[in-house]
């Protein structure tokens, strides 16, 4: 019976113990999220009109985001680089469009120093609008590039 109990008490710790690092490492993946997100968010992401050539004024945004990642290199995890267009246009011209700027940030994230293998860059064009396509605003809102950290 004793023996029961203490193989039942060390399992239960076992499973406490593994319980807490999950815990710590979903927590870890949110505040890098979070990091990313705030530094992708605290300057321009742009590129030239019709283009996946990225404008000068988004290098020190580039920057912060690649200061991000590596300020969380414990956690493991993957960051998607998903690109997004407005509707404007043809369809596989905003698709593919949306490929090559996602690929070109990925590009400059590892030519800051981001192993490659930690990211993945995709397109979306038009088909994953944040908002409605139906104002000058709008459509500005729907360009873009968003990071999502993957575990």
């Amino acid at each position: 019976m004793r023996a029961e109990a203490e193989a039942k008490a060390k399992a239960e710790a076992e499973a406490r113990q593994r319980a807490e690092a999950e815990a710590k490492r979903v927590a870890d993946l949110k505040a890098c999220q979070d990091n990313i997100a705030g530094a992708s968010t605290s300057g321009p992401l742009r590129f030239r009109i019709s283009s996946a050539t990225l404008s000068a004024d988004s290098t020190a945004t580039l920057d912060r985001i690649a200061a991000a990642i590596r300020a969380c290199p414990q956690a493991s995890f993957a960051l998607n680089v998903e690109g997004h267009t407005d509707s404007d246009g043809d369809a596989q011209e905003n698709q593919a469009l949306s490929e090559r700027r996602a690929a070109a940030v990925v590009d400059y994230l590892t030519k800051a120093g981001i192993a490659a293998g930690r990211l993945k860059s995709a397109g979306y064009g038009a088909t994953r609008p944040k908002v409605a396509n139906d104002t000058r605003e709008n459509k500005a809102s729907n360009r873009r590039i968003e990071f999502v950290v993957a575990n």
